[in-house]
């Protein structure tokens, strides 16, 4: 992923720098590559047909034959180099280490894009952990800073003391700026009149204003209150429901007994009865 991008003319000219060294460097190759395979097919025939067993001949030939194919590995690589460099217009570390940050963040200026289908994937595989990584952490954070019930109780208690005194304090400068206005109209001083009217409005601007905050407050609290007192008048109410069922069932038990005893009894009393045959012999 690229260097500096060149606008405008700089990346043609550059683009056709590098297309003319692509060109010296692939003339090159094949230079080197129909010389070795000149000496290979040379020293084949002349084996061949010569019988020739000079060792420095072969010692020669083959030494040439290695730093013309090691000649040709190399050009191949600057070859393949200058290839990358003319089709991405970014291939570079600095460029990369500018890349994936931008979008691990999920900022992304634009100013660098992936060139390749790999470089492509890294980006959107970098995206993904970046906004799973963020979420995760606002989650975290929004959890570890929220107030529980207590604090919730301490936090509006604190508040409602601090708009009780506001509200005392912007109470208070309005009836003085109330007075000091009366006083210099009585006197008729214009000057002196308009500047605590000015200031008389802004008192009651403000005292307006707090008293409203701490109406919200107040209804906050009220509805948090409602909330917890209506939870336990159910809590309440199934525990009464709970114990008045026991209590129900405690007295249909005790009845059925009664009717069971009442009905041996019964029974008892009819077996003890005389037959009437028996009576009236």
């Amino acid at each position: 992923m690229g260097g500096e991008l060149v606008p405008g003319l700089g990346a043609l000219r550059r683009r056709k720098r590098l297309l003319e060294q692509e060109k010296w460097l692939a003339c090159w190759a094949l230079t080197l590559a129909g010389i070795g395979i000149g000496l290979m097919v040379l020293h084949a025939e002349m084996l061949w047909f010569g019988g020739c067993t000079w060792a420095f001949y072969l010692f020669l030939v083959k030494c040439t034959i290695s730093i013309s194919t090691f000649l040709l590995l190399c050009f191949i690589l600057a070859f393949h180099a200058k290839e990358v460099q003319a089709v991405n217009a970014t291939g570079h570390l600095s460029d990369t280490l500018w890349l994936i940050p931008i979008t691990f963040l999920t900022i992304g200026y634009g100013d660098v894009v992936p060139g390749t289908m790999w470089g492509k994937i890294v980006c959107l595989c970098t995206g993904v952990m970046g906004v799973c990584c963020t979420a995760l952490l606002v989650a975290v954070v929004a959890r570890k800073l929220e107030f529980n019930k207590a604090e919730k109780h301490v936090h509006n208690f604190m508040m409602d003391i601090q708009y009780a005194k506001e509200m005392k304090e912007s109470a208070a400068r309005v009836l003085q700026e109330a007075w000091m206005f009366y006083k210099h109209t009585r006197r008729k001083d214009s000057g002196a009149a308009r500047r605590h009217q000015r200031k008389l409005l802004a008192a009651i601007n403000t005292f307006r204003q707090v008293r409203l905050k701490h109406r919200k407050l107040r209804e906050q609290v009220n509805s948090m209150v409602d909330i917890s007192k209506m939870h336990m008048i159910l809590c309440d109410l199934q525990l009464g429901l709970s114990s008045s069922h026991q209590a129900l069932e405690k007295r249909i038990d005790t009845l059925a007994g009664k009717l069971d005893t009442l009905t041996e009894l019964l029974s008892t009393a009819l077996k003890q009865l005389p037959e009437p045959s028996q009576e009236a012999t």
